[in-house]
């Protein structure tokens, strides 16, 4: 048998070489493709927002929350005055009125026997008189536990939201909304102002 010329060899031993080397080139390309640079997204910078007093409500039910009967008792203003009530010794005391008869006609009015009973229920002031509220039946309610802890929790935030105030101007502004608020709807102010109603 005939050996196969030299040159004819070396051409195929050449094709051969080529081939592969061009495999092997397609091959490490695309291997390296994930780690070739490519340009970075700009990144989103959140900005912090300056904080307010009001927090936004959240949707809940509040309905089933008590408030008071505006008929029987629209709620009472004694003052107005911020610098009065902000002042560091403020106290209740003095502006405390409210007799045994007065409680049991509000009682009453709303038709709760055995009234105030510790721990069951307590005539609440529908403005706190540490925001100016004025001890009168027409400032009085039957209200029952555990939400006249959650209504104190909310009256003591909105007392400190008042006096937190830099001017008396600021300070006057935010009372009387505070009043009103707690007046039509202390749930919802609630909502506002602390957060989610507490589970019973």
């Amino acid at each position: 048998m005939s050996r196969p010329r030299l040159p004819i060899v070396m051409f195929a031993l050449l094709l051969i070489s080529t081939s592969n080397i061009l495999l092997i080139i397609s091959i490490c390309l695309n291997f390296a493709t994930p780690f070739i640079a490519r340009p970075v997204a700009a990144k989103t910078v959140q900005v912090a927002h300056k904080v307010t007093h009001r927090k936004p409500a959240t949707e809940i039910d509040i309905a089933a929350v008590a408030v008071p009967n505006p008929t029987l008792s629209p709620g009472a203003i004694r003052t107005t005055d911020a610098h009065e009530i902000c002042a560091k010794n403020f106290r209740t005391k003095p502006f405390r009125k409210t007799t045994p008869e007065m409680k049991k006609h509000v009682c009453t009015e709303y038709h709760v026997t055995d009234c105030p009973h510790e721990g069951k229920e307590e005539l609440d002031h529908i403005v706190p008189l540490e925001l100016g509220g004025l001890d009168s039946e027409a400032n009085l309610w039957v209200q029952m536990a555990p939400e006249y802890h959650w209504k104190d929790a909310l009256e003591n935030r909105l007392r400190q939201l008042v006096c937190m105030q830099p001017t008396v101007e600021l300070q006057n502004a935010d009372l009387a909304q505070a009043q009103h608020e707690i007046m039509t709807n202390w749930p919802k102010a609630y909502l506002d102002y602390i957060g989610p109603l507490p589970t019973k």
